[in-house]
């Protein structure tokens, strides 16, 4: 079971930072893992010596030193490659096996970079992708990649000798960024903790914080930087009043204010956070982050020939099968089926237009909602899943299907939801998405599917209604499950979606995947959507399979 693997990855993961700290039973905040999911027993390791060499308080100064940066991902990025080197030669002579582990590192390295493809190598930063290039090539023995004189410089930096002490590591690590990249450091430094405004990541690695989101708009910091040293799980099961309004005001300064009324807000918490998501809250907000906006959009600019080309096409089929679904509203003429009920014009008023046919107007059957994991899982995706929701909000809207775009996340106990585009709006709306938080799939799902009712009620319409997940089918949250107390992840967190899913459907509300993700989550997608879903490994292939989805999903229903 997924659950399983997930479960010794990050047990395999945790024992290799405990063992390498030489202490045990303490949050490190963070781990790394293989893009295939399994534990990166290598860079644990550095992890773990960087906690015994440098302690947690300075290790937390040195990669938030630059948090506030617009280069602070890339910069925690060349950080980590300093703290490599730094804490290698430093533990070497006591733990030699780091030597192998290293080499063998570095041969992954390789072996994983003839497999990338073009849409991968453009997701990274090509600064922070060189460094490790020629970092891995000098531990394998391989040629040195050619670098211009600054990169070569930086590299020489970054190579950090194990002979300096923890002062003098501290002091050339943070004078780095501000010497190669001219980057200055935030006015504030966080003292609390590991991951404190930590925004970087080491290239095919996954870093975990329980409490704070990655991306986010500004604002909270003082928030922030007072949650860091708490562990969120330990404190969700038994929040005091104090803990409930700084979450609360973390959330709101986060976000921005509730888009729904206070007390339709409540309403619907009363209604959804009951039975395993007691312990959660719901918050709605329109999406503030312009950063991201501007990342997506010029994504969208660099691939807006393929982009175009997969709206008509997949506008094309949408309109194809949508054919067989729709029909024709009447309209009286002079030909047709004769209206008993108004043959009488005929004769008083000299009106011939009794008779009723098939017009050229359809009456829609169909109504859309979809809906976007924005979790920090989704992060090295971003720009591409919200090329993915564009074209398939145009290609909907130009078909004349009302579609609505939403976002979700989960933080602090609070499932967000963010409303990308209205029914009606401009589909270009979508591109202020962002990744960053956690989800909770279950919740969000019936919460949409709650909306999606009030929205038809205002409509004053009944239609056929399509709720479409753009997901990785990895639910995984930081607050447990408040029954049992499991963790939420694994399958407790996707038995909780496939029953959210199965009371959607008996709601009449059709839900659908576009399952974007990892092969070690199509277990979770096929137990949570059956086969109602179909995966999208590049934009190339959404047209076609986003279609077939939608047409399969309605037939289906319709018989």
């Amino acid at each position: 079971m997924i659950k399983n693997r997930a479960e010794r990855a990050t047990r395999r993961a945790l024992n290799v930072i405990w063992n390498a700290a030489g202490r045990y039973h303490f949050d490190p905040g963070f781990f790394a893992f293989h893009a295939d999911g399994s534990a990166d027993d290598y860079f644990n390791l550095v992890i773990g010596c960087a906690v015994k060499w440098l302690g947690e308080e300075r290790l937390g100064r040195i990669l938030s030193a630059f948090a506030g940066s617009r280069e602070a991902e890339e910069i925690g990025e060349l950080l980590w490659l300093g703290i490599e080197n730094w804490v290698y030669e430093r533990e070497l002579p006591e733990r030699p096996v780091m030597r192998a582990l290293r080499t063998a590192r570095a041969e992954l390295f390789f072996k994983e970079e003839q497999t990338l493809t073009r849409q991968q190598m453009e997701m990274q930063s090509m600064l922070v992708y060189r460094q490790m290039q020629y970092r891995f090539a000098e531990v394998s023995g391989r040629p040195l990649p050619l670098l211009g004189g600054r990169q070569k410089q930086l590299a020489e930096a970054l190579r950090l000798s194990g002979e300096k002490s923890a002062d003098e590591a501290e002091d050339i690590l943070v004078m780095i960024p501000e010497t190669y990249l001219r980057a200055e450091r935030g006015e504030k430094r966080a003292r609390a903790g590991l991951l404190a405004k930590l925004h970087g990541r080491l290239t095919s690695h996954a870093y975990r914080h329980p409490e704070l989101l990655i991306v986010r708009p500004g604002g909270a910091e003082k928030d922030e930087e007072k949650a860091v040293h708490v562990s969120w799980e330990r404190r969700a099961r038994r929040r005091t009043d104090a803990q409930a309004a700084e979450d609360l005001s973390y959330i709101r300064s986060t976000f921005g204010p509730s888009v729904i009324p206070e007390e339709e807000r409540l309403s619907l918490e009363r209604a959804l956070a009951v039975g395993e998501d007691a312990d959660c809250h719901l918050w709605a907000a329109a999406p503030q982050n312009e950063k991201m906006h501007e990342r997506n959009l010029a994504y969208a600019r660099e691939h807006k020939q393929l982009i175009e080309g997969e709206v008509k096409s997949l506008a094309s089929e949408i309109e194809l099968f949508l054919m067989s679904f729709l029909t024709a509203l009447p309209e009286t003429g002079r030909r047709g089926r004769l209206m008993p009920e108004r043959a009488w014009r005929i004769g008083v008023l000299r009106d011939p237009k009794v008779f009723l046919s098939d017009g050229e107007e359809f009456d829609n059957p169909l109504r859309v909602t979809l809906l976007i994991d924005a979790s920090r899982s989704r992060a090295r995706s971003q720009e591409q899943i919200a090329a993915e929701a564009y074209i398939v909000a145009e290609a909907l809207k130009r078909n004349r299907v009302p579609v609505s775009v939403l976002s979700f996340r989960s933080l602090r106990g609070y499932t967000v939801l963010e409303e990308l585009k209205k029914e009606g709006e401009e589909s270009r709306g979508v591109f202020r998405y962002y990744a960053g938080g956690w989800n909770r799939d279950a919740l969000v799902l019936r919460a949409a599917g709650m909306l999606m009712d009030r929205n038809e009620k205002t409509a004053g319409a009944e239609a056929l209604r399509l709720m479409l997940v753009l997901t990785d089918a990895s639910p995984n949250d930081t607050t447990p499950l408040a029954l049992s107390g499991k963790a939420y992840e694994g399958e407790p967190a996707a038995a909780a979606a496939a029953e959210a899913v199965k009371l959607l459907r008996e709601n009449g509300i059709l839900t659908a995947a576009l399952f974007h993700g990892a092969t070690a989550h199509l277990e979770n997608v096929y137990r949570i959507y059956g086969k109602e879903y179909v995966r999208i490994r590049s934009i190339k292939q959404l047209s076609g399979g986003a279609a077939d989805l939608i047409a399969m999903t309605m037939r289906e229903h319709l018989g």
